[in-house]
C-alpha cells in the first residue's frame, strides 16, 4: 500500500502546495507594489494588500511576517532588477569611463524611473516607513551603488580609489536620490532624460577631479 501525498504536495489546479504558496507570494508582491506605489506605505494596511491580491489574510503571513517585510521584499526585488540592468548595460558598452558611465547611469535610472510606482517605493516609501530596518536597507543600497561606481572606474583606469573619488560617487548617488524624490513628489518639473543628463555631467566632473588628483596625491 502506498502512502498518500503530504497535504502540502497535493496538486490543485495543476500546482502543488509549494507552487501555490509561491504564486500567492507573487500576487502579494504585485499588490504591495500597486498600493505602496500609489496610495503609499503608511496608508496601506495588510488587509488592503490582501484585498488587492484577492486572497484571505491568513495567506499573507504564509509569506511575510508583517507589512514592513513586504515593503523590503519589493524594494530588494526592484534594486536587484536595477543592478542586473546596469550590469547588462555595462557589458554592452565600450570600456571607457564616459561610455560606461552613460550606460550604467542610464540603465539604472530608466529601470527605476519607468514605472512611477517603482520610483515612489525606491525613493520615497522606503524612507517613509521610518523603521531601523528600512533605513538601514536604504542607506546600504546607496553605499553599495556608490562603491560599485568607484570600483568600475578604478578597474577601467587601473588605479586605486581615493577619498575624493569616494566622496564624488557618494555625492552623485545623493543627487540622484534627491532629484528622483523631488520628481516623484511633484516638486521638480524634470524629465528622466534631463535627470540622466545632469547625472552624467556630475559623473564627468567627478572623473576629471579624480584623475587630476592622482598625480598630485598618489594613494598610498
Amino acid at each position: 500500500m502506498t502512502n498518500p501525498k503530504p497535504a502540502n504536495k497535493r496538486r490543485y489546479r495543476g500546482m502543488d502546495g509549494g507552487e501555490r504558496e509561491s504564486a500567492r507570494r507573487e500576487r502579494l508582491l504585485a499588490a504591495g507594489l500597486e498600493l505602496f506605489g500609489t496610495a503609499g506605505y503608511n496608508a496601506s494596511t495588510v488587509e488592503d494588500v490582501c484585498r488587492q491580491a484577492g486572497m484571505a489574510k491568513k495567506f499573507f503571513y504564509e509569506s511575510f511576517s508583517d507589512r514592513e517585510a513586504l515593503l523590503l521584499a519589493i524594494y530588494d526585488a526592484e534594486i536587484d532588477r536595477a543592478q542586473l540592468a546596469v550590469l547588462r548595460a555595462l557589458g554592452d558598452a565600450a570600456p571607457t569611463a564616459e561610455e560606461q558611465a552613460a550606460a550604467g547611469f542610464s540603465a539604472f535610472l530608466r529601470t527605476v524611473g519607468a514605472d512611477p510606482r517603482v520610483t515612489r517605493i525606491v525613493f520615497c516609501e522606503i524612507i517613509r516607513a521610518a523603521s531601523p530596518a528600512t533605513e538601514e536597507r536604504y542607506q546600504r543600497a546607496k553605499r553599495e551603488f556608490a562603491d560599485f561606481i568607484a570600483d568600475v572606474l578604478t578597474r577601467l583606469e587601473g588605479v586605486p580609489p581615493t577619498k575624493v573619488l569616494r566622496m564624488g560617487t557618494t555625492q552623485i548617488i545623493g543627487a540622484i536620490n534627491e532629484l528622483m524624490t523631488d520628481q516623484v513628489l511633484g516638486h521638480l518639473d524634470a524629465t528622466l532624460d534631463e535627470i540622466i543628463d545632469l547625472t552624467l555631467t556630475l559623473a564627468g566632473l567627478t572623473y576629471r577631479w579624480y584623475m587630476q588628483e592622482l598625480p598630485q596625491n598618489p594613494p598610498t
